[in-house]
């Protein structure tokens, strides 16, 4: 395989949220997991700084550090 176009669209209203193309006309060239990770990774790489991580949910106390 030499390329692999991905399209996510809402499943709801069929909006198309987000591509990914990946192309490379190679005789050496990735497996196709390699390809559809390499793409996926693109689409859902964060960017800019992190999201924080939630709250815990009510009733769960988070561990402290014992004295």
């Amino acid at each position: 395989m030499i390329q692999i176009n991905l399209h996510v669209s809402d499943a709801h209203t069929g909006t198309l949220l987000a591509t990914g193309d990946y192309f490379k006309p190679s005789v050496v060239g990735r497996s196709p997991v390699q390809m559809v990770d390499a793409v996926l990774d693109k689409l859902f790489s964060v960017k800019g700084s992190p999201l924080p991580d939630p709250p815990p949910p009510p009733g769960i106390e988070s561990e402290s550090p014992s004295q």
